[in-house]
């Protein structure tokens, strides 16, 4: 009998994790290559929209289809690899966001760093898939001109905020149980990180996340 039991609360816990880790996957590849491209068919949706387009404006759209269908391309292969990361620094996590941004040209994004420091390898993938879920939420729903992406060393933790200029949350955004907030709050409690949300003049998205720094590394806050 204590066998029987014991094999069925192995399979019980088998289950769970296989149901995790399925949902985990299923986070990453909406916030990574999800976010690119929805950025290729907006892309795509401009060109067929806008008949006054001259040829070169039409090369233009076209390489910036290009890239994001690459881009991609690059995160569905980070999914597959689990996320390989040789470079887990703040600068690098900064860079990253950088390059997978979908804001549209008409929104300015600006960048800071407070401090250097290298962070554990599972905080700097949580992060930068927090960060482009984030971003996207403007593009798609802020109509904002201009973004700030702060990350702020406090001690061994960091803190994420992003903030933007446009609509500001809904009423009900705190609480919805689906979309880019839900997995913004998953990721938070897969960090022990607390999320913030402050809709009413724009909208801010704070994450704090404790002992994020990578252990034996060096921190400095220039």
């Amino acid at each position: 009998h204590l066998e029987a039991e014991r094999n069925r609360l192995q399979s019980e816990v088998e289950a769970l994790l296989v149901q995790r880790e399925r949902r985990r996957i299923a986070r990453d590849l909406h916030d990574g290559p999800a976010s690119h491209l929805a950025a290729v068919a907006w892309s795509a949706d401009a060109l067929v929209l806008e008949p006054t387009l001259d040829s070169h404006e039409v090369r233009d759209q076209l390489r910036e289809i290009s890239e994001r269908a690459r881009q991609g391309m690059a995160d569905l292969r980070d999914v597959a690899q689990g996320l390989v990361l040789e470079d887990t620094s703040l600068g690098t996590l900064l860079k990253a966001l950088e390059r997978g941004s979908v804001l549209p040209p008409s929104c300015r994004l600006v960048l800071e760093c407070r401090g250097v420091a290298t962070l554990r390898p599972v905080v700097f993938e949580q992060l930068l898939l927090a960060g482009r879920e984030a971003l996207l939420n403007v593009a798609k729903h802020a109509q904002a001109s201009e973004v700030h992406v702060h990350l702020t060393l406090h001690g061994e933790d960091l803190e994420l905020a992003i903030t933007d200029d446009g609509h500001g949350l809904p009423a009900d955004a705190s609480t919805r149980s689906a979309g880019g907030l839900s997995n913004l709050r998953d990721r938070a409690a897969l960090l022990g990180a607390v999320l913030t949300l402050d809709g009413h003049a724009g909208t801010r998205i704070g994450l704090r996340v404790p002992q994020a720094v990578q252990s034996g590394d060096g921190v400095s806050r220039a």
